[in-house]
């Protein structure tokens, strides 16, 4: 069973990813499966080295 027929049985209100990899297939995968809500969050050294736009991007 893959991950967009998964979240398509299980119907979920929600998804949530952590890791750049869960998040790409995650996301993609709810959306295909019209999850209605997704949220990703950015974690680690991105934000963590990041500065000016880049940064205030990051934290919203």
């Amino acid at each position: 069973m893959g991950i967009v027929s998964r979240f398509k049985k299980e119907k979920p209100y929600i998804v949530h990813t952590h890791t750049p990899k869960a998040g790409t297939i995650g996301m993609i995968a709810s959306y295909l499966a019209k999850v209605p809500h997704r949220l990703h969050t950015i974690a680690g050294l991105p934000l963590l080295e990041a500065t000016g736009k880049k940064e205030y991007f990051l934290i919203l």
